[in-house]
């Protein structure tokens, strides 16, 4: 693995990991390779996007499409924590130590790898993908509601288009898709780089007002949501910062509009919000666990929590 050009010296290999044992940032297998931000609540601002006029589906591939509970991602960490300690002949924790220097000023491993150490972006993401995926079965759920979105449907991921194909297939949804932007498709720049949302966004002739977007991570959510688009934050039970006794119909972070933990219900029920022609009552109907809790008019909802709570 050791002939793929790299040209770093030891001493400065050592003062990366050490850089990195120094601040040691929290990283979370479960979150992707990327440094994500805190979650702050912002206070009570009404809302001001919805559903209504979204032409433009886009979901992040990993821990959103399929949940968070299952090791795929798991897997693709540990797998480029083996490549690191074998590119540099160390350790696990050395290895480990220098993701976090990667993560931490590039965003991602991959990058710095690509930046510092020219390493080969295609072998490093056929090694990190190369996972079983047999745990995934065939979201029936997901898919029907996907299939029932109206306009356009894209897969955004700082993966392989290869991943995300495969990711896809094994849940029966691969065929739902428009287009798949990849980390390639982003010169090697992951989310939240904005430069990567701009390419997104002209490759597909988008339109980010008429645009819903829907992530794992909180801050691969600012920059879309600055843009105009709906933002929606998929977690999982146990990470659900929502609060479904509020009464403050607010985003969750700086930009999160809304929140779910079961994206299959909660895009079913936007679906049926979407169809309704009377508004729903402030508190709303539960359906599939997904909470209807306000309505401005034209049968959309302006927040929608599946199951969350604080």
């Amino acid at each position: 693995m050791r002939g793929i050009g790299l040209s770093n010296p030891s001493s400065l290999l050592e003062q990366k990991i050490e850089i990195a044992r120094r601040t040691m940032m929290e990283y979370s297998p479960g979150h992707g390779d990327a440094c994500a931000s805190s979650l702050e609540d912002s206070g009570c601002q009404p809302f001001q996007r919805g559903f209504a006029h979204v032409e433009n589906w886009v979901f992040d591939l990993d821990n959103t499409l399929y949940s968070a509970g299952h090791s795929i991602w798991l897997q693709i960490d540990q797998r480029i924590t083996v490549l690191v300690a074998s590119l540099f002949g160390l350790d696990g924790l050395s290895a480990k130590a220098l993701q976090h220097y990667y993560c931490g000023r590039y965003g991602a491993t991959l990058r710095g790898l690509i930046v510092e150490d020219g390493v080969a972006p295609d072998f490093f993401l056929d090694f990190a993908h190369d996972i079983d995926r047999s745990e995934l079965e065939p979201d029936i759920v997901l898919a029907g509601a996907i299939a029932r979105l109206p306009g356009r449907r894209f897969i955004f991921t700082s993966g392989s288009e290869s991943h995300a194909l495969k990711t896809a297939a094994q849940l029966g949804i691969d065929h739902l898709f428009d287009g798949i932007f990849d980390i390639t498709a982003c010169d090697f720049r992951p989310k939240p780089d904005e430069r990567c949302y701009h390419s997104f966004v002209t490759r597909f002739g988008i339109e980010p007002r008429k645009t819903a977007m829907f992530e794992d991570i909180a801050s691969n959510l600012d920059v879309p949501h600055r843009l105009g688009m709906t933002t929606v934050l998929v977690t999982s039970a146990s990470e659900a910062i929502g609060n479904k006794a509020s009464n403050c119909q607010i985003g969750i972070a700086s930009g999160v509009d809304f929140e779910t933990n079961d994206l299959g219900s909660f895009l079913t029920q936007l679906h049926s919000s979407r169809s309704l022609e009377a508004c729903p009552d402030t508190t709303g109907p539960e359906l599939g666990g997904a909470v209807a809790e306000a309505c401005p008019g034209e049968g959309e909802i302006s927040h929608v929590y599946a199951g969350a709570s604080r």
